[in-house]
């Protein structure tokens, strides 16, 4: 089977994290910097970060105010 070059590290991706995502999308959207996107289309990986900076900040201050 022949696979695009986006199929090839969606694949490597999953099989090396040992997860099968819904959505394959969004790992080549976390790994695209938004100068590339900007060049060539497509989706950055900005807001993935900003909802995981979130993400991160509330299991900080949950685990810091837990007794």
């Amino acid at each position: 089977m022949d696979y695009t070059k986006e199929e090839f590290i969606i694949n490597m991706v999953q099989a090396q994290i040992g997860h099968i995502f819904n959505n394959p999308d969004l790992i080549l959207q976390a790994f695209t910097r938004s100068s590339y996107a900007s060049e060539n289309g497509g989706e950055d990986n900005e807001i993935l970060e900003f909802i995981g900076d979130k993400a991160l900040d509330f299991a900080v201050v949950k685990l810091l105010t837990s007794k």
